[in-house]
């Protein structure tokens, strides 16, 4: 039950759901359980529709892959008034854009099983956040941005999609490659652009693929965002009790303190956890959607060189794709950059209140001074593993989500940083504090 109620506030679920890519809930499925043979027709009944959509996105991303190829290799070498280099940019962005949408689908379909442990574990997160710290429900904030999300990502894409068809519509062209294509291909393609069987392919195996992958980085935005929320609340808790040790009268106990010390450990390392287990789920998402999504960007600029056409619609459709898949590749990802900041800022957070506890709490007292020492002992060690261990979401570890990525590719290579994605020691400490 705490999966689905973490379920029903990410509205892209609920899509991913319809048509395959994520399973049912187990109270939805009525199966019988000492029929095992229809259990497993039950269950992978649900997941035809997405299994059919990866089918036609992998046979559509092949003819968008090959007419590329052919258009590469085999036309742009004929022409000796072009730039070999330049031409292959412009013509790579529609092989590469569904190349995105195969790996996004397939990666996830391969792993929806794992959502419900993802999904239960960041409920849990949720449930602790709500029991530590003074936070209130964080529920509407999470479905407002899931809709927010879902709508923007949706409308986004059409509109580009509808600019370009009008942009590149020509029936009859002669210029069209695709007849050309068809005549080589060793698998059956469209003869013709522009009438209705290549259309319906495209609508069913390339645009709505598109719009479901970008629902799959929506879940992980998502995801982020809530591990934010979390982050943020603590810390606002930790500010709270920070400002009542510098007034005399509202000071709370040094007993209070070292329970609201050992929860704020114990929570940050569970977020720590779901950061661990969103890296393991979105990893390859999360670098090729990147990768993919950059050299898109970069392909429409080169159209602006190699291109003669100047027209206004010419410039809509460039820009246009140029500024969108820029946006998916470095502001999308702005809910991952954000966990990150507020981890460091966390850490900030606490050496200040360490501050205001080491220069107004209590030094005379039986016990005092030794429970002054450990609780000492315990903000600067919680300080410590919040700096060290940071919430950072990466791509494989290769693609990392900082304030670097706006600007550009954050590449790590340090086994180091690497190791300190799990945070281990920081994980066991914090349990074994808070059990204490």
């Amino acid at each position: 039950m705490a999966m689905n109620g973490c379920n029903s506030s990410i509205r892209q679920t609920f899509v991913l759901q319809f048509v395959g890519f994520l399973p049912l809930p187990s109270h939805q499925l009525k199966v019988a359980p000492q029929t095992v043979n229809w259990s497993k027709v039950s269950t992978l009944a649900p997941a035809s529709p997405a299994i059919l959509l990866l089918i036609g996105t992998f046979y559509f991303t092949y003819i968008q892959g090959a007419m590329s190829y052919h258009e590469i290799f085999i036309f742009t070498p004929t022409n000796p008034h072009t730039n070999p280099l330049l031409s292959a940019m412009v013509d790579l962005p529609y092989g590469v854009i569904n190349l995105r949408r195969l790996v996004v689908l397939a990666v996830f379909f391969y792993k929806r099983h794992s959502w419900c442990e993802l999904s239960q574990q960041t409920q849990e997160l949720l449930h602790l956040a709500r029991t530590a710290t003074a936070a209130g429900q964080f529920s509407r904030k999470t479905t407002l941005l899931s809709g927010f999300l879902l709508t923007v990502t949706a409308l986004g894409h059409v509109t580009w999609e509808l600019a370009e068809w009008y942009y590149f519509w020509s029936p009859g062209d002669p210029s069209d490659n695709l007849p050309v294509f068809s005549a080589v291909s060793v698998v059956p393609v469209p003869n013709d652009t522009y009438e209705w069987p290549y259309i319906t392919l495209y609508i069913c195996f390339s645009f709505v693929p598109f719009i479901l992958s970008q629902q799959v980085y929506g879940c992980a935005m998502v995801l982020a965002s809530i591990v934010g929320c979390v982050l943020t609340a603590m810390e606002q808790d930790m500010l709270r009790v920070c400002r009542q040790w510098m007034d005399p009268v509202h000071r709370s106990s040094l007993n209070d303190l070292a329970r609201k010390v050992a929860k704020w450990e114990y929570l940050h390392s569970q977020a720590l956890l779901v950061v661990e287990a969103m890296n393991r789920f979105f990893g390859e998402i999360f670098l090729f959607t990147y990768f993919l999504g950059v050299m898109v960007a970069v392909s429409y600029a080169g159209s602006f060189i190699v291109e003669t056409d100047r027209s206004l619609m010419f410039y809509c459709v460039s820009i246009g794709g140029f500024a969108l898949f820029s946006a998916y590749a470095m502001f999308l990802p702005l809910p991952f950059v954000l966990v990150h900041n507020q981890g460091y800022s966390l850490a900030d957070t606490i050496h200040a209140l360490t501050n205001r506890f080491s220069e107004n709490s209590p030094v005379a007292g039986p016990g005092i001074l030794a429970r002054r020492f450990d609780l000492l002992n315990a903000l600067d060690g919680f300080q410590d593993a919040s700096r060290n261990y940071a919430c950072l979401l990466t791509g494989l570890d290769i693609v990392s989500f900082t304030r670097a990525i706006i600007i550009g590719v954050s590449i790590r290579c340090s086994i180091n940083e690497a190791e300190k994605l799990t945070a281990p020691a920081a994980i066991q400490r914090a349990e074994y504090v808070f059990v204490k």
